[in-house]
């Protein structure tokens, strides 16, 4: 029961920001959602290197430690667009995401085009949308970047934590 209203929170709150950040060639691999939420338990950043949008190695490391710095629980997936269509979409990739790797936080992916963040307590909306409109010509490193620093400002104090979405 508890997991079924976890589940209508996420699906009511997520940030519901889609964009289209610098579109790469698709990749035909399949991600296992199990194996980056696994992953995403030991680090931050997980990056799928065949993702169209995927980050370099040490943009994926530079994002790692700029989490670790906030102190708040960031998790983040760099996955090409068939993780998206798998799961249903963007939106339900986030929130499919979110029960697999079951932990409180904030969560943001890039799949193929699309960005989507949201989390499990708070907002994270305006977040989204302010890093979004300042840093998309600058490519999805810029966007992310920007918006843990904008997560860290907000939380990093003991908030722990956020909740909410974006549209945009």
């Amino acid at each position: 029961m508890a997991r079924s209203r976890l589940l209508a929170l996420l699906l009511s709150l997520p940030a519901l920001l889609g964009v289209a950040l610098v579109a790469a060639p698709q990749a035909g691999a399949r991600t296992s959602l199990d194996a980056v939420a696994a992953s995403l338990r030991t680090n931050p950043v997980y990056n799928d290197p065949t993702a169209e949008n995927a980050l370099t190695s040490s943009q994926a490391s530079d994002l790692s430690a700029q989490i670790q710095a906030t102190g708040v629980p960031i998790y983040i997936a760099v996955l090409p667009q068939s993780a998206a269509t798998e799961n249903g979409g963007p939106d339900q990739l986030l929130v499919n995401l979110r029960n697999a790797v079951g932990r409180n936080g904030v969560y943001a992916i890039v799949a193929g085009n699309s960005f989507r963040a949201g989390s499990t307590s708070g907002t994270v909306k305006d977040i989204a949308n302010d890093a979004m409109s300042s840093q998309q010509a600058n490519g999805p490193y810029a966007v992310l970047s920007t918006f843990v620093t904008g997560v860290g400002d907000r939380f990093g104090s003991g908030g722990g934590g956020s909740s909410g979405g974006s549209s945009g």
